[in-house]
């Protein structure tokens, strides 16, 4: 059995990290996988062998953009043929529409298209204009949709996508793996730990919040100490930021990192600042350390992973003092959350669970 896995690029964000491990997971099964890409960017551990990058130069000129879509989905045509896998699985809006073209030139192989947050959150202008005309025929092609929260799924219903193909299932965290890793050394770090720590993880661009969590820190006592793991291309506005607010000397903007699970562990909390998401993978990695967890109540995935605040704080989205207020409760021990539960919770995401749920969509499998 043969699967394609079709995605932008491997860089460190939450779907790429979602689809290696599920690779790993597929590969464990005896099932063999190859990563089908747009762009050669691997932030992320993986067999090179077992990727294949259609590799279309792409344009930042709006008149080139054509050309490049065609290139593109020519070239995954020829690959789907080529390879003859029992499915093609691709992930995030671009390549789901890539996938649902290329289906009108190819039969055989099962299609599952996979969208990874709320569309109508960040798409904007002609995109949007387009997406909210286009997205039920291009969605109606495919065999199955994975979301990978219920939010999602309400949201490609409200776009016309038929929601009798529609499946969720929550992204898979590979448990023994990040706790093994959490126990590494912090290296370069180790002195930055003096004090309350606060760790954040994820791109420096907007859908992150960063600007709400540095003005967040700001109200916080001087001895607290923010810790972001990510690189994007905010990172210069965003030290301009905390300089202006006083806390550069507090806030370690600490970039891309293969092993962000020990900085975590070693954190007094794991802060989400997010303004939209899918469903944050590094809301599961922080509960498998054991982590504290506050994050803002952005439209997908937190309250389904906190299930409503059982295992975390939650606080409104685009609210520094709501912010500072959530982080003061767990650093003052006002909320407590006990390790064992929140590693328990964990458990809900295991690779395991989370590779047989997908394998069934993926599949066919009549209780799918």
């Amino acid at each position: 059995m043969k699967i394609l896995l079709f995605l932008p690029n491997l860089g460190g964000g939450g779907t790429e990290r979602a689809v290696v491990n599920l690779s790993k997971e597929f590969l464990r099964r005896g099932i063999e996988v190859k990563l089908v890409t747009l762009e050669p960017t691997m932030d992320l551990e993986t067999d090179p062998d077992g990727v294949v990058c259609l590799g279309v130069p792409k344009s930042t000129l709006r008149v080139k953009r054509p050309l490049y879509w065609y290139g593109s989905v020519r070239r995954l045509v020829r690959l789907t043929k080529r390879e003859q896998p029992q499915a093609l699985v691709s992930f995030l809006t671009g390549p789901n529409y890539m996938a649902g073209i290329a289906r009108l030139f190819f039969r055989g192989p099962r299609l599952i298209l996979s969208e990874r947050t709320v569309v109508s959150d960040y798409l904007k202008g002609w995109v949007w204009r387009f997406v909210k005309v286009s997205m039920r025929l291009v969605y109606r092609i495919a065999d199955g949709i994975i979301v990978n929260s219920g939010a999602i799924a309400s949201d490609l219903v409200a776009l016309g996508v038929r929601g009798r193909k529609i499946v969720v299932i929550p992204n898979p965290a590979d448990l023994e793996e990040i706790v093994r890793l959490s126990e590494e050394p912090l290296g370069e770090l180790e002195s930055f730990f003096r004090g309350p720590v606060i760790c954040a993880a994820g791109r420096l661009e907007e859908d992150k919040g960063y600007p709400y969590l540095l003005g967040a820190l700001q109200l916080l006592g001087d001895d607290v100490r923010l810790v972001i793991l990510g690189k994007g291309s905010q990172e210069g506005e965003l030290k301009q930021m905390a300089a202006r607010l006083g806390v550069e000397e507090r806030v370690l903007f600490a970039g891309f990192r293969t092993n962000p699970y020990n900085v975590i562990s070693r954190s007094d909390v794991f802060v989400l600042s997010s303004l939209w998401e899918g469903l944050p993978n590094v809301l599961i990695e922080s509960l498998a350390v054991g982590t504290p967890i506050v994050a803002s109540d952005c439209s997908s995935g937190v309250r389904e992973v906190l299930d409503q605040g059982k295992f975390g704080v939650i606080v409104p989205s685009r609210d520094s003092d709501a912010l500072a207020r959530g982080l003061r409760a767990v650093l003052d021990g006002d909320r407590r959350f006990e390790k064992a539960d929140l590693i328990g919770r964990a458990g809900d995401f295991s690779l395991e669970k989370i590779g047989s749920e997908y394998l069934d969509v993926i599949l066919g499998r009549p209780d799918a």
